[in-house]
């Protein structure tokens, strides 16, 4: 944690060269075992963060280990989220320092102060760039026990759409090395390891050895103040506030995506087992959330995953702007399904149609005899005409009606009757032509006289 630095403690240190390559420039500021400068580093001109542990602690030996125990952990880490440890040493005067890579920009604690609670999108970019400095960390086998606001330092990067944040992990003089010999959980003059507004309950309370977990516990209260400009837990003393931590289920946050507030109370969860398992969890969580559109909801989700073909929509005269109202008087027509014929209706019309069409040949051949008489009696005895041949009616067999398939329109129309065929008048009978009459020979014959003289 870097603080306002005490200026008057801290300018015995301008102007001096520390290890015979360090020139300090100015004071940037201190912390609770410790004081940092701007230098340059002789012969290559780069101005470094210079770390020196203050005065008053130099012959404290736990103090000096937990010194120690911050540069063993930047060494074990090379990632871009954390920030570069260049050097370690002792000055002329006894004093242990490090040098490490100067960033400018502002924590998150000053950021949260000058805007108050930032957009989900912000807040979860820098969770997730968080998340890669501890699972960088994590894989190394460093558990950081000391994050909060004042320990991420958001520097200003160029990318494509314009300057970005870029988030730099700091501050491990608390961390758990691999050496695995500090798993101590309270420092000197009794105080807790860490902050008790960030600490995981099973270290407040169990004194359970830290794990990554416990990492990801003060990952989701940072989470939650930079979503809503508050504290998780407020209380007016230290042990009240660590009770809370320990037994009080946060409150949900209404302002934000469902699935940004699930992972928050997942990650607050008391029992370290129904966290994230690792900070790559996390990460993969918060980039499925970035990747949703607007992150929205699972549902709305599935919603945009259908095909909706614009071009083929039908057009609507006046646009809805608002949920159509249904008017009580007018009545909505229901729909019935049109019932299926039955088979012996089916059958009794086609008898019908069949006995119609053979009384029809009978009129039919009626009525051509009767034009025949007439025709015969003006030119002589009619010839005897063949007896009429009766047609008897023919059956046409059921036929196995298909179920036609259900309409689309509400109304349903029932189909046309079947159209009775016209009926076909038989060709008139060709009349044989009369048979010639022979005149009978004369029984006597005449005798002509001759009259020539």
């Amino acid at each position: 944690m870097v603080e306002e630095p005490n200026r008057q403690g801290s300018d015995r240190w301008r102007g001096r060269t520390i290890a015979g390559r360090y020139t300090v420039e100015e004071v940037l500021g201190q912390g609770g075992m410790a004081e940092v400068f701007v230098a340059r580093q002789a012969p290559l001109g780069r101005r470094v963060a210079l770390k020196l542990i203050r005065r008053d602690y130099a012959d404290d030996p736990r103090l000096i280990a937990r010194f120690e125990r911050e540069a063993r952990a930047l060494a074990h880490l090379s990632d871009p989220h954390v920030v570069t440890l260049l050097d370690f040493g002792v000055t002329e005067g006894g004093e242990l320092f490090m040098a490490m890579e100067l960033l400018e920009g502002e924590t998150l604690r000053a950021r949260m102060r000058r805007v108050g609670a930032l957009e989900p999108r912000a807040a979860l970019d820098l969770a997730q760039q968080i998340c890669r400095g501890l699972a960088a960390a994590h894989r190394a086998g460093v558990v950081h026990r000391d994050l909060k606001p004042e320990n991420i330092m958001l520097t200003r990067v160029s990318a494509a759409g314009g300057d970005a944040d870029f988030v730099k992990v700091l501050d491990l003089g608390v961390a758990r090395v691999p050496t695995g010999t500090d798993h101590q959980t309270l420092t000197e003059h009794g105080k807790l390891v860490g902050t008790p507004g960030y600490m995981a309950p099973e270290m407040l309370l169990h004194g359970q050895l830290e794990e990554p977990r416990s990492d990801l516990y003060a990952l989701g209260v940072m989470l939650f103040e930079m979503l809503t400009g508050e504290a998780v837990f407020s209380a007016p003393t230290p042990i009240a506030l660590v009770t809370k931590h320990a037994h009080e289920v946060p409150r949900h946050i209404d302002t934000v995506w469902p699935e940004v507030d699930a992972l928050v109370q997942q990650l607050l969860r008391k029992d370290p087992g129904e966290r994230p398992p690792d900070a790559s969890a996390v990460l993969q969580r918060i980039a499925d959330i970035l990747g949703r559109p607007h992150g929205v909801t699972p549902r709305a989700v599935a919603l945009r995953d259908v095909d909706v073909n614009a071009a083929t929509m039908p057009k609507l005269a006046t646009p809805l702007t608002s949920s159509p109202r249904v008017d009580p008087s007018v009545t909505v027509p229901t729909f019935v399904p049109p019932r299926r014929r039955s088979g012996a209706l089916v059958i009794a019309a086609a008898v019908v149609l069949a006995a119609a069409l053979g009384a029809a040949v009978v009129v039919a051949r009626a009525l051509g005899a009767r034009g025949d008489a007439d025709d015969l009696a003006a030119d002589g005895p009619p010839a005897t005409p063949a007896p009429p041949t009766v047609v008897p009616p023919t059956v046409v067999p059921p036929t196995t009606l298909e179920p036609a398939p259900p309409p689309v329109a509400p109304v349903a129309v029932s189909p046309p009757p079947p159209a009775v065929p016209p009926v076909a008048r038989p060709p008139r009978p060709t009349r044989p032509p009369p048979a010639p009459v022979a005149k009978p020979p004369d029984p006597k014959p005449r005798h002509v006289p001759d009259l020539t003289p």
